[in-house]
């Protein structure tokens, strides 16, 4: 168990400095626009949920943030599809970061 963990922290944060999602390109190296509100909204995720762009070391996470490629709105998701949406499963979609709570 804590090696899923571990490997998982790592494939996260690797995950994240490759496709450039800490930086606002998607993993297509497009640029995403976020809006002000949006931007406020995943601060605001980020710290209700106690969440991460470079993973949680030994925790595995229960939630997800994602944001819509398309329109720049993020969302809270259950860890399990902000992982398909790393995974490429859901289209129009890109991990951003992932929680702890």
């Amino acid at each position: 168990m804590l090696g899923v963990a571990a490997a998982l922290g790592v494939g996260l944060s690797s995950l994240l400095v490759h496709t450039g999602v800490v930086s606002g390109i998607d993993a297509r190296g497009t640029a995403v626009t976020a809006t002000p509100a949006d931007v406020d909204r995943t601060d605001e995720l980020m710290s209700l949920y106690g969440c991460s762009t470079r993973g949680l070391g030994k925790v595995i996470p229960a939630h997800a943030i994602v944001r819509r490629t398309a329109t720049g709105e993020v969302r809270l998701v259950s860890f399990d599809r902000g992982w398909a949406a790393y995974e490429g499963r859901l289209p129009g979609l890109e991990l951003v970061a992932v929680c702890r709570l």
